[in-house]
């Protein structure tokens, strides 16, 4: 009877792992909800996201992300947005534009802001910096959210310069340029004109992980 009980858990176990493997593994929007579950940072949190960047390569993950953002407003979006940043594709600056823009008065989204900020630089789209460079140039005025950093990040990241709080024709840099920017910014330069590989996706995400992740 013991040992019958042990072959249906092993059973159990292993037919739940196979699930898990071949089937939800392979799910984005499994992956996306259990992603924003998990603990940043953390191993397993980067595993699934590098999962998800690597499904992007066969499937349209960029276009079912932007039509979740365009249908409604979820939890999930800061998250759907890093994505978004770091897989590339075409991405209509108008539409990150306009859900900042919609957002920037809400204190309960800054993190949301400090994504689309991100993924602004990220997808290196020059559409940006007039956008970016007014944020940064009337911070205060604008109680901006996001910090100069993420700011100064960005432009850079879209730019190649390092520009300081007074925005693009400021030459006094207020952003130290690490070897993981300069890396990201090679990456966003080599891939304008074709997809980003898997390793190459997470170059540039390494930008926003912690030291040592």
């Amino acid at each position: 009877m013991k040992k019958k009980i042990l072959l249906i858990m092993t059973a159990l176990v292993l037919g739940s792992a196979a699930i898990f493997r071949f089937v939800l593994w392979n799910n984005e929007s499994f992956l996306f909800v259990l992603a924003s579950g998990l603990d940043r940072p953390s191993r397993t949190y980067y595993a699934v996201m590098e999962r998800i960047y690597y499904l992007s390569k066969k499937r349209d993950i960029r276009g079912k992300i932007l039509k979740s953002l365009e249908e409604n407003d979820n939890s999930n979006a800061p998250l759907l947005i890093h994505i978004l940043g770091i897989i590339d594709g075409e991405v209509p600056s108008g539409i990150l534009i306009a859900m900042y823009v919609k957002h920037q008065d809400d204190p309960e989204n800054k993190a949301l802001l400090g994504e689309i900020v991100d993924c602004m630089g990220a997808l290196g789209n020059e559409d940006f910096v007039p956008f970016l460079n007014r944020l940064l140039i009337d911070y205060k005025e604008l109680n901006v959210p996001v910090t100069k950093y993420a700011l100064l990040r960005a432009l850079y990241l879209i730019t190649g310069e390092a520009y300081g709080s007074g925005g693009v024709g400021n030459r006094e840099a207020d952003l130290t340029i690490t070897q993981e920017l300069e890396d990201a910014r090679k990456v966003i330069v080599a891939t304008k004109r074709r997809a980003r590989t898997l390793e190459e996706m997470i170059v540039i995400d390494r930008v926003y992980r912690p030291p040592g992740w």
